[in-house]
């Protein structure tokens, strides 16, 4: 049959002082990796020590919450847990799971299957039978090849009255899979500065132009930290923190950071199982745009 031209790159787990659980490891390997459609990464944990993480969220207003940057340096650990559906639809629930405070559902979406691109819409409610009548949240939509651009629930600008009736880009997210090889995939991600907002007037007025022209000021610039090839899996690692956190092999695992800053974590994302996966985050990210990053992730 046809080889997809586009190689994955998948995610296993290891410690500081090895690789361990490598029977589990195994069983997401081909037993050919040089000659597999998907190469593999595999994510790696570790104890995380050198965060804040562990204090108990206080929050008023939790809807206020969804779309403010955490602040300090403390993380929100979250969970994902998805449900595939035919014809290529699928839904997502985002659950609080923070150390000291009760599991708590944040917001869910859902995959159109109707639309031409992928196209997801965002959900405050838990019910998703309340979802087709309800306006979204937020949104995410592919605008491009494999890029993505996360919106607040504003309106299209073609149907409102100004520019402060239009909605904001929240996030814009670039996929760089190089064709015809087994390297993992880069990912470049955008964020307004605090105090910035990007209410494009249209399709080509937005944080994803602005990037490619290099007008920078205006934005926070992330890329995904790139794993190390280990040979005795054969196939690439990423060391993610926190014990547990990632514990599968996965081309959708990823880790965020700043350019000049490889050991601070800004946002992983991991899979557990074939329905659960963990989204971490801390500032600059508001839990919106962090869902709105894990999303993207599902399809590339």
């Amino acid at each position: 049959g046809a080889v997809n031209p586009f190689f994955k790159a998948r995610i296993a787990q290891s410690t500081d002082s090895g690789l361990t659980g490598l029977s589990e490891i195994a069983k997401d390997l081909p037993s050919d990796v040089s000659s597999s459609v998907e190469a593999m990464i595999a994510p790696s944990s570790e104890e995380s020590t050198s965060v804040s993480a562990e204090k108990t969220l206080k929050i008023q207003d939790w809807k206020q919450f969804l779309t403010t940057p955490i602040e300090g340096d403390g993380v929100v650990y979250t969970v994902i847990e998805r449900t595939k559906q035919s014809m290529g639809g699928a839904t997502f629930k985002m659950f609080l799971e923070q150390p000291g405070t009760e599991t708590r559902f944040l917001m869910g979406a859902m995959k159109i299957k109707s639309s031409r691109t992928p196209n997801y819409h965002i959900f405050l409610d838990e019910s998703e039978s309340s979802w087709k009548d309800k306006k979204y949240f937020g949104k995410l939509r592919m605008n491009g090849s494999r890029q993505y651009v996360a919106y607040d629930g504003g309106l299209n600008p073609k149907k409102g009255k100004s520019r402060g009736d239009s909605r904001k880009q929240l996030a814009a997210i670039i996929f760089d899979l190089e064709q015809g090889t087994n390297c993992p995939r880069k990912i470049t991600a955008m964020v307004p500065q605090e105090g910035q907002s990007f209410r494009p007037l249209s399709d080509n007025d937005g944080m994803l132009d602005d990037y490619m022209m290099g007008k920078l000021d205006n934005m926070h610039i992330l890329r995904n930290k790139f794993p190390k090839f280990n040979e005795e899996l054969g196939c690439y690692v990423l060391k993610f923190k926190g014990k547990g956190r990632v514990t599968k092999a996965s081309a959708k695992n990823f880790m965020l950071i700043q350019e000049d800053d490889e050991d601070h974590i800004l946002l992983q994302f991991g899979k557990q199982s074939d329905t659960r996966f963990t989204c971490d985050f801390r500032h600059p990210f508001c839990p919106l745009q962090a869902f709105a990053l894990a999303l993207s992730s599902f399809d590339v």
